[in-house]
């Protein structure tokens, strides 16, 4: 996707509405590499960078940069105060900002009780635009987080920023990563990690590698005779055109069975969500790799010898959606446990 600085396509872009109205405007979240904060509905992503340990995320609007994260790996002592320090003297460095630029890197943009954030500090700035922002260290996570809210002076600023920050959390919870962003929303394993994504008006879609070693540490020899597990998730809009003139199984077959045909693909019904959904299974082990998949067995290691998909139409967002995994038998049920966690229709106001 385009890096930090880089604008998104117009096609993503939507009606503005107006500023004043954005605390009462409808919200949703928006997760990235165990990132996730809940945000007016009108601020999707426009720039990643990094990874899960030290990464950037950027969220912005049809006009501004709204939301701005930078997240790191810190062990130690963490000094939060020179963290501040640092962002804002580049912030006073930017030639956009800097002319007439007022700093307060004292300022009580969120509450440190309700953050419950070691060192957690706030910061605001102001020209023609306002700042408001939050640095701290999180001790669950080993990270250090600093956001940026932006806004204009007559949008409530300090409202909107304090509920935006509030509700970032910084780390998987209960061992699941989110990924939610211009309606696709779904939730990985967190010891799968992304290995891929692709971020266009009309089909996003994400893959991820199972990381063997990150188990019980598991050694290297391992890592390089098992087969790792494999995960797509994927969402398209626009399912009247899609499957227009066809049906969900003949549109699934073509689409699944693309890298498939050489496995001979088995395809059923199903049911996801309460959604009309098509299954598909083929076995994808060579004679050459059973004594790999032996070794990972003794080893109590998931050795990836089949394939396992579903593939949904929800035509409340008029969009299909496939969870498509390279996997292990012992869990074969995982593609459907991940295809539950897709939130294709349901209304993501309450989360806040």
């Amino acid at each position: 996707m385009r890096g930090p600085g880089r604008p998104i396509p117009q096609t993503w872009s939507i009606t503005r509405i107006a500023m004043s109205n954005l605390l009462q405007s409808k919200w949703h979240t928006v997760g990235w590499q165990g990132i996730s904060l809940h945000v007016p509905e009108e601020w999707n992503i426009g720039g990643i960078g990094g990874s899960r340990d030290d990464g950037y995320l950027r969220l912005q609007d049809a006009e501004l940069a709204r939301v701005e994260i930078k997240w790191a790996q810190a062990e130690g002592f963490v000094n939060v105060n020179a963290m501040v320090e640092g962002y804002v003297k580049k912030l006073t460095k930017d030639k956009r900002l800097s002319k007439g630029i007022k700093v307060d890197t004292d300022a009580q943009v969120v509450s440190k009780r309700k953050m419950r954030k070691k060192g957690l500090q706030g910061f605001t700035w102001a020209t023609d635009l306002v700042g408001h922002g939050a640095a701290w260290y999180c001790q669950d996570c080993k990270r250090t987080v600093i956001v940026q809210v932006t806004t204009r002076p007559d949008e409530k600023g300090d409202e909107v920023a304090e509920r935006v920050i509030a509700s970032l959390q910084d780390h998987p919870r209960e061992g699941r990563i989110r990924w939610a962003t211009y309606g696709f929303d779904a939730e990985t394993p967190d010891d799968f990690g992304l290995t891929g994504h692709k971020l266009m008006a009309g089909h996003i879609q994400l893959t991820f590698k199972r990381d063997v070693t990150a188990r019980d540490a598991r050694s290297l020899v391992l890592h390089n005779i098992v087969t790792p597990e494999e995960l797509t998730l994927s969402r398209w809009g626009m399912a009247n055109v899609l499957l227009k003139n066809k049906s969900l199984r003949e549109w699934a077959e073509s689409e699944m069975g693309k890298g498939l045909k050489r496995l001979k693909p088995e395809f059923g019904e199903a049911e996801v969500n309460g959604h009309e959904a098509v299954s598909v299974s083929a076995q994808k082990l060579m004679v050459h790799q059973y004594f790999a998949r032996l070794i990972s067995r003794f080893a109590d290691a998931p050795y990836a010898d089949r394939v396992s998909g579903l593939i949904w139409h929800c035509p409340e967002q008029n969009s299909v959606h496939l969870v498509q995994m390279l996997v292990d038998v012992s869990n074969s049920g995982l593609p459907a446990e991940l295809a539950a966690t897709f939130r294709c229709h349901q209304d993501d106001e309450a989360e806040e």
